[in-house]
């Protein structure tokens, strides 16, 4: 590659440091765990290894579980807990592996690919996980019903750790098995200011975690407060991590999660500056850092004489690679052949994927007229001047299917007392998350903030104990946020698009996913199904659906994490796509993984507007950067398409 002559530079010490650490950490060749889609065998280590591992974990013949001890010998419930399911009685090769590392290294990586059974490592992990006595597991409070599920069959076949769940209401209930004991703890009680300290109080010495990559954004309350714990901890706490997306649109997502699970035999830098400067060279963006020292440093290291570049794909063309593909390839190949990395590249299941266009009719008028005004004067349908990008983006995704939301006023509060209430409101919120990037104990969550700001204004002065924060925004904010009440609300210009999917609906069976609310309520009443939205309950009512009728679905509730569907579907349409690779990666998961019986899984896009081929266009780039930086196949590019991303409209 040539490039202009510069003038030598130092590489700072600490990223020399860094490279050099990395390269010099011991290494160990990865196991093969992928199962050969064409013969369905396993290699004969992979075999043995799971064969060991299943016999460590597994109830020996005729020994009765624990919950049950009067179980006639081989006798089980499972049919009965779950019959759509056959009996979990031997670990794959992965699950195999993953345990291993977990017990040799007191932690693990794990880039795990959709349907790799992360629910049963997460259940058996406390067992793996050396002296481990009382265990956390973080997952979305709608994961009850299925870890539930999945705990009761697995303690049929193996032994299993004593579960506490939580209820939901704040009460807690233990079922079976024996220590150590593993708290079921949803992400939500982290994110709730009331119960924000949850792991400071459970105090575990062993922390996992559910589709680990959810814990990945380090700007969520939930993330910030798990991994401040960690840091907290570093060192006395055994941190496993498992996904499928393990780095979703930077090095970041992985480097901080390794750091806490393998320390300083961490494949990636420790530290944040470090991490930052390694990201201004791999991560996508539009000008990456290629002038720096560093960037020679990580050629050096990572890229010369590295493999080439991922396999060709038909949409080569929207994005590129080079050497900085290289990069990104060497990190991972390093990373794979450190000890506690453990990593599949293919589902268990063989079906391909075909991603085609939904053809839409011919947008109406009102429609087409109301879009150019929003593109172009960045206005509202209703009138409404937008004063941001990214408004202007959404309001175009939302026309381009046919409605528009707004806030509804109550009262009718005059027109300068909106302004007011609007300008205040966008400054405390400015403030507020300036705030919250510091990271602070008990002032890390928009309603933290707000009770510290009310007692550090009070009058008279607040004498507690309780912390303050003299938010320079608060006053004016304080003044009018009472003074309005809203609501949001959808209006609608034209339903055409919501007949048109509902059209496809009937015309086969298969699943419609939205993403806003008022689509998905749109085509669920023409259709006459149910919306699924997001809850146990919701789940439960999948799980009885028979396959027989379309479903309308939320991409962001049941896009991910979600098994059970590929029993009955092989069709999707994704009605508003989405812009993440992980995203897409996640939700063809729900389709691509063991119990498919289609040979193919077909699924339409939209792609009549310009702001939805950009959105493929994103996922496509950010699809590719996952795909040099972990060893999954990512199903994105997988998948044949038919349809072209560059023409304008």
């Amino acid at each position: 590659m040539n490039q202009p002559a510069r003038a030598p530079r130092l590489t700072a010490p600490a990223e020399r440091r860094e490279v050099a650490r990395i390269l010099a950490l011991p290494r160990r060749a990865p196991i093969d765990c992928d199962r050969d889609l064409k013969t369905k065998l396993y290699t004969p280590e992979a075999e043995a290894l799971a064969d060991l591992e299943t016999a460590r974990y597994a109830l020996r013949p005729g020994e009765p579980p624990t919950h049950d001890p009067n179980r006639p010998p081989g006798t089980c419930r499972c049919a009965e807990i779950d019959g759509g399911h056959p009996c979990i009685t031997r670990l794959y090769p992965s699950q195999a592996w993953f345990l291993r590392e977990l017990r040799l290294y007191r932690g693990a990586v794990g880039f795990l690919t959709t349907a790799a059974g992360k629910t049963l490592l997460n259940l058996l992990a406390p067992l793996a996980a050396p002296g481990c006595r009382s265990a956390v597991l973080l997952a979305k409070p709608d994961q009850r019903l299925h870890y539930r599920t999945a705990y009761e069959r697995l303690r049929e076949h193996f032994r299993v750790p004593k579960v506490v769940w939580d209820d939901g209401g704040g009460a807690w209930w233990d079922d079976g098995g024996a220590t150590p004991v593993l708290r079921f703890v949803p992400y939500t009680k982290l994110s709730n200011p009331k119960t924000s300290e949850i792991l400071e109080e459970l105090d575990p010495d062993s922390l996992f975690t559910d589709e680990s990559h959810k814990i990945s954004n380090r700007e969520a309350r939930a993330t910030a407060r798990a991994l401040r714990f960690l840091a907290e901890r570093r060192g006395r706490v055994t941190f496993s991590i498992a996904s499928a997306s393990l780095i979703r649109k930077m090095l970041g997502d992985v480097a901080y999660l390794s750091l806490f699970s393998l320390g300083s035999g961490s494949p990636y830098p420790m530290h944040k500056d470090e991490i930052e400067a390694w990201g201004l060279v791999v991560d996508p963006c539009p000008d990456p850092d290629d002038e720096s020292d560093l960037y020679d440093a990580l050629v050096r290291a990572f890229a010369e004489g590295g493999r080439q570049v991922a396999d060709a794909h038909p949409l080569d063309a929207i994005f590129g690679s080079g050497l900085v593909g290289k990069i990104r390839q060497g990190i991972l190949e390093r990373a794979l052949w450190t000890p506690g990395v453990v990593s599949t590249r293919v589902s268990e299941s063989t079906a391909s994927i075909v991603l085609c266009e939904f053809k839409v009719p011919s947008m109406p008028e009102v429609v087409r007229k109301h879009l150019v005004q929003v593109r172009d004067d960045w206005v509202r349908p209703d009138g409404e001047e937008f004063e941001e990008a990214f408004e202007v983006v959404e309001c175009a995704k939302n026309v381009a299917v046919g409605f528009f939301n707004f806030w509804h006023f109550f009262r009718n509060p005059p027109r300068d007392l909106i302004d007011e209430w609007k300008e205040a409101r966008k400054e405390w919120h400015r403030e507020v998350r300036g705030k919250i990037r510091e990271d602070v104990p008990q002032l890390d969550s928009p309603a933290l903030l707000e009770e510290a700001a009310k007692r550090a204004w009070a009058d008279p002065p607040y004498e507690g104990k309780k912390l303050i924060w003299k938010a320079r925004t608060w006053p004016r904010w304080a003044a009018v946020k009472d003074k309005v009440t809203y609501e949001k609300r959808s209006k609608w210009i034209d339903d055409w698009f919501a007949q048109a999917l509902a059209a496809w609906g009937r015309k086969q069976v298969g699943i419609i996913w939205y993403q806003s609310d008022a689509l998905g309520e749109r085509v669920s009443q023409i259709l006459g199904v149910p919306k699924y939205n997001g809850g146990p309950r919701a789940e439960a009512a999948i799980r009885a659906e028979k396959g027989d009728r379309s479903l309308v679905m939320s991409l962001s509730a049941h896009g991910q994490g979600l098994d059970g569907l590929q029993y009955r579907f092989h069709r999707g349409l994704a009605a508003e796509p989405q812009s993440s690779g992980d995203g897409w990666h996640q939700f063809l998961g729900r389709y691509v993984r063991p119990g498919q019986k289609e040979d193919t899984v077909e699924i339409s896009v939209p792609l009549h507007v310009r702001e939805f081929r950009e959105a493929m266009r994103s996922a496509y780039r950010f699809a590719e950067f996952d795909q040099q930086v972990s060893p999954n196949r990512q199903l994105l590019l997988a998948a044949d398409v038919d349809f072209d991303l560059k023409r304008e409209w």
